[in-house]
């Protein structure tokens, strides 16, 4: 077992030589990518050796704890979800003109130009929104909401 956590050390080193010397963020990236794929592999063929007996000392948990540091790729998928929130507030912006521009919205110009504004409006709002504000879950009630009331208006109108 010695020599195994030892291998494991060695490649732990050599990985994390690959990701300080990346210099752009995609090379980090890839390196970081292709050493948690390395350290998971091996570790994981190590686990299953063992029972958790609190054996896990030295180098394997060091391993353990490495396996949590993905902080390039945590920095990238931040991003890319920024990004796509952007583009999806772009994107509904443009859908409520263009349904207005094609006649879809039998409303005057004045609100619609409110509508699409306050939407693209929520652009800067992404950037300090509480990941748990971002679900749809209250516009997806109103509409439910909505859908009820116009029903009761039909039945009883």
């Amino acid at each position: 077992m010695g020599s195994r956590l030892e291998a494991l050390n060695l490649a732990h080193i050599a990985a994390m030589n690959n990701l300080r010397s990346a210099t752009s963020t995609n090379d980090q990236l890839v390196a970081e990518c292709a050493a948690i794929k390395l350290m998971n592999d091996c570790l994981s063929e190590e686990l299953r050796k063992y029972e958790s007996d609190g054996a896990f000392e030295g180098p394997l948990m060091h391993l353990l704890w490495w396996k949590a540091e993905t902080s390039t790729t945590d920095r990238f998928l931040v991003e890319q979800r920024a990004q796509a929130r952007i583009e999806g507030v772009n994107f509904a912006a443009s859908r409520v003109a263009a349904a207005f521009n094609h006649g879809f919205i039998d409303k005057p110009m004045a609100e619609v130009y409110d509508v699409v504004k306050a939407v693209l409006g929520a652009k800067e709002e992404l950037a300090t929104a509480p990941e748990d504000g971002l679900s749809g879950e209250y516009a997806e009630q109103a509409l439910k909401d909505w859908a009820a009331q116009m029903r009761n208006e039909v039945n009883h109108g």
